[in-house]
């Protein structure tokens, strides 16, 4: 097993980035994509086509549907990796890996807190993780070696690596990820069916709406694998606008500030 081997299953802006990064700071890094030009592009980024033989750690950056999947066709033919996802949802991947005794052993769910609008490994960064943080949900099958192990790789990629409970991760994201997005996409939508051109709008508008530039199929995902929470956090903020709208209509200034 190399000392310092890493799979990345994924060729889009997050896994080309972890790939990036790696490379820069001297570990053994191999790239797939089922999108050959993707791959193909990564690589040439990356400067490598070379398998890595027996990777220490396999990271899996696809889309949040194609996590478990992924996971079980991987599984066997690296049977001493410990794999990791970095999708922004961590319950519905879990209790599906918990089917299975000997994956569980060797995942661990984590989230790196980082992006961009623009998608694609033509849009990656080596210094995307730079000083921001990467969740990690490890849960009591893990090793404490394994959680270790991951621990160290967030940090090599530059980030800060923090523990919750998947739950309590899928909760907070809903609110302070998911709801966001929601709200920026509903914002634009609102401000296209108004007729009135954007170059009209300040600043504030034009920050509320750079959300809505994200992919929409990667948001449908998200969304409906983190289902019932955010289904939780828009009747929280519809119940809030609904107060409001009554502090409106009765003209009540002071239920408004």
């Amino acid at each position: 097993m190399s000392a310092k081997g890493v799979r990345v299953i994924g060729a889009g802006l997050i896994g080309t980035s972890i790939a990036l990064r790696l490379r820069e700071v001297g570990w053994e890094v191999s790239i797939s994509d089922r999108d050959n030009a993707a791959e193909n592009l990564a690589k040439d980024l990356i400067g490598t086509t070379r398998a890595v033989e027996s990777p220490n750690i396999v990271i899996v950056a696809t889309p949040p549907n194609e996590v478990f999947p992924t996971l079980l066709a991987e599984e066997k033919s690296n049977p001493q990796a410990t794999f990791i996802d970095v999708s922004s949802t961590k319950t519905k991947t879990q209790l599906e890996v918990q089917a299975f005794t000997e994956l569980a052993k060797r995942f661990i769910g984590t989230h790196p807190i980082a992006g961009r609008e623009l998608s694609g490994p033509q849009a990656a960064r080596s210094d995307l993780f730079l000083g921001r943080a990467w969740i990690l949900t490890p849960t009591r099958e893990n090793s404490p070696e394994r959680i270790s192990a991951v621990e160290s790789l967030i940090k090599e990629l530059g980030a800060t690596p923090y523990r919750m409970e998947p739950g309590e991760h899928d909760r907070l994201f809903a609110r302070i990820s998911h709801l966001p997005q929601l709200l920026s996409t509903s914002l634009a939508l609102l401000v296209e069916g108004s007729g009135q051109g954007i170059e009209l709008s300040g600043q504030g508008l034009r920050e509320m709406l750079r959300l809505a530039g994200s992919s929409g199929e990667l948001w449908s995902e998200i969304l409906m694998t983190n289902s019932r929470e955010v289904i939780s956090a828009i009747k929280e903020v519809n119940a809030l606008l609904s107060e409001i709208e009554d502090a409106i209509s009765k003209g009540n200034s002071a239920r408004i500030i």
